[in-house]
């Protein structure tokens, strides 16, 4: 099963994979190249405390600070992890935006997926992801 839209990439149930569904490119991408700019929803810090004792917590990202939290829209919950990414979030505060971006060549076909770690380089264990497979 998938769904497609403009934006060159698709939404892939990954089957026998504690992964879910991921998103998939449906055409080449070039380093660099902007694949999805997300809106984001900012979650006050007090909402935070509620948020992290349910299912949304695990789709949740840091924002401008430890306290500040973010939601996004469009397909920027449904890309997996990698420590050997092909992509990068970038976060655009002025517009309050998640911009994912091709850090390196992607093809057709190919599985987008960045470091939940912010950094592509940072290869620090990621404890929760372990709760959640």
């Amino acid at each position: 099963m998938s769904s497609e839209d403009g934006l060159g990439i698709e939404v892939k149930y990954i089957a026998n994979s504690a992964k879910g569904r991921g998103i998939f490119a449906r055409r080449n991408f070039k380093r660099g190249d902007i694949i999805e700019v997300c809106p984001v929803l900012l979650i006050p810090p007090v909402d935070h405390k509620y948020l992290s004792q349910t299912v949304l917590d695990n789709y949740l990202f840091d924002w401008e600070s430890e306290e500040d939290s973010v939601l996004l829209f469009g397909y920027g919950g449904l890309y997996n992890h990698s420590y050997t990414p092909n992509a990068q979030y970038i976060r655009d505060f002025n517009n309050k935006t998640m911009v994912v971006q091709a850090i390196k060549n992607i093809k057709e076909g190919q599985e987008i997926v960045f470091n939940y770690n912010g950094e592509p380089e940072n290869n620090a264990p990621l404890d929760w992801i372990k709760k959640i497979e």
